[in-house]
């Protein structure tokens, strides 16, 4: 597992294309810049959602959502967002 906070988004994965927009964000499909084994081709979808646009209440909804997900077992598909930073906190 990748420390989040020795690294940052951008490091980690390269934004291919966005794939959706909603009223706080957007999807993208990224493909991680170093996969496991040299060679392997490794995509997800990161959902973006830029935390110092919305009120207090609306991040703490965006937060929960990340941690309700986790709890649902969609395990490397969900992680706790980059450090503050990268948030736009």
């Amino acid at each position: 597992m990748v420390d989040l906070h020795q690294i940052s988004y951008e490091d980690e994965f390269e934004e291919l294309k966005c794939i959706g927009r909603g009223n706080f964000g957007a999807a993208f499909l990224v493909r991680l810049r170093n996969p496991p084994e040299p060679g392997q081709e490794v995509y997800f979808i990161a959902k973006k959602i830029l935390l110092g646009q919305l009120t207090f209440k609306e991040q703490e909804g965006a937060l929960l959502e990340v941690r309700g997900a986790k709890l649902m077992q969609l395990g490397k598909l969900v992680e706790e967002p980059f450090p503050s930073e990268h948030r736009g906190v």
